[in-house]
């Protein structure tokens, strides 16, 4: 494994405090996608696309012989929460902050283009770099997929990885199969009839209905043993009625997020938690609405491409991790691993570093080195 040029690395680093300091959110990602676009340029790469499924950006990088095509991807997206802490480098951006990491995944690609094209006739097939948008809404994954620009590339294989808290900086987890897992937001609403509030009976209020939902889809994973190991429902947002004192409701709103360990067990606990939902609906005299957003299917990992990044982590004398259970979180690469032969793996990020989307996360710059290495002996070894 070849080490990193420090000067390299420290024109990384402030790429990095840069797009911290001023992030954007899914979507909205239209200045890193042009920082982006003049780091590229800057370092000779002239093979560039814009706009993909949003704001992404998609630069090639083709070898001297016939080979594969092999897409590495990262993120631009941060996450509309308010960052705390003391940095110099700061989100100024209100309500907007690199909490998952997203910035340090930039760079770690934008290092691995500098460092294929320092030598870049020395390699069979075609390097595709994708930085792409609104992954945490998991809208950009699947919009990228389908443009016909990636279609004409004719990707063998596709490459993420994600750095990980709670594990020692550098190390690589790995797993076979079912990587992160499936997930979608459920938005839940219920009708009734507003009436006087010392008049109730003479109404439909739905707050009963809405509480017992509450309760009964917080539990439903544990309801079906089969399931209970693999789901997961959490309920992040409830609304009922209006401020006002005078008046019972007449309309309630509530939004969950159901995830479990594979599609199959994804589309179980949706039907029961709609039987529920239409049974308290009814029981009430209330008209429900039930609506999905933000679905990530589960990342799946190819196998034969594991193999491939556990011979380059041993080679490079890395720390690895095989993991037992898929991670409960989602990722919108699993739109990629359910069109191509793509493995999204860990890069341990330190024992101690605050979990992801915590106000306080900040993306350790001392693995940007481990990063952009692990990812350029992947690619050595896979062509």
């Amino acid at each position: 494994m070849a080490l990193m040029n420090k000067r390299i690395i420290a024109k990384l680093t402030d790429f990095r405090h840069q797009v911290h300091q001023y992030p954007e959110i899914s979507g909205k990602e239209k200045n890193t996608s042009q920082l982006i676009i003049g780091y590229l340029k800057d370092i000779g790469i002239k093979n560039i696309f814009t706009s993909v499924g949003g704001y992404g950006v998609i630069a090639t990088i083709t070898g001297n012989k016939p080979g594969k095509t092999i897409l590495f991807r990262s993120e631009l997206d941060a996450l509309p929460l308010q960052e705390t802490g003391n940095l110099n480098y700061i989100s100024k951006n209100p309500a907007a902050a690199h909490l998952c990491g997203h910035d340090g995944h930039m760079a770690i690609l934008l290092g691995l283009a500098e460092t294929i094209i320092s030598d870049p006739q020395k390699f069979a097939g075609k390097i595709v770099l994708l930085f792409q948008p609104a992954e945490e809404t998991a809208e950009g994954a699947k919009k990228v997929s389908e443009d016909p620009r990636i279609i004409e590339l004719r990707i063998d294989h596709a490459v993420a990885l994600h750095n990980i808290p709670g594990y020692e900086k550098g190390s690589i987890l790995l797993r076979k199969g079912i990587f992160a897992s499936a997930s979608q937001g459920m938005i839940i609403k219920l009708k009734g009839e507003t009436s006087h509030a010392g008049e109730p009976f003479n109404g439909k209020p739905p707050t009963l209905a809405m509480t017992r939902i509450i309760e009964d889809i917080l539990s439903l994973p544990n309801q079906y043993l089969p399931y209970s190991n693999s789901a997961l429902a959490t309920v992040v947002y409830a609304r009922l009625g209006n401020v006002a004192f005078g008046t019972s409701p007449g309309y309630a709103e509530v939004m969950a997020t159901l995830r479990t360990a594979s599609d199959e067990d994804m589309k179980i606990l949706t039907m029961k938690a709609e039987k529920l939902v239409a049974g308290q609906a009814k029981l009430y005299d209330l008209t429900a609405e039930i609506s999905y957003t933000e679905i990530f299917p589960v990342t799946d990992n190819d196998s034969t491409l594991i193999d491939y990044i556990e011979r380059s982590a041993r080679k490079a004398g890395k720390k690895i991790i095989w993991l037992n259970k898929p991670f409960p979180w989602s990722e919108d690469f699993g739109h990629f691993t359910n069109n191509f032969s793509a493995v999204l793996f860990g890069l341990g990020s330190g024992l101690k570093q605050p979990n992801l989307h915590n106000p306080n996360y900040n993306f350790p710059d001392e693995i940007i080195a481990d990063g952009i290495n692990i990812l350029n002996d992947i690619r050595k070894e896979i062509l």
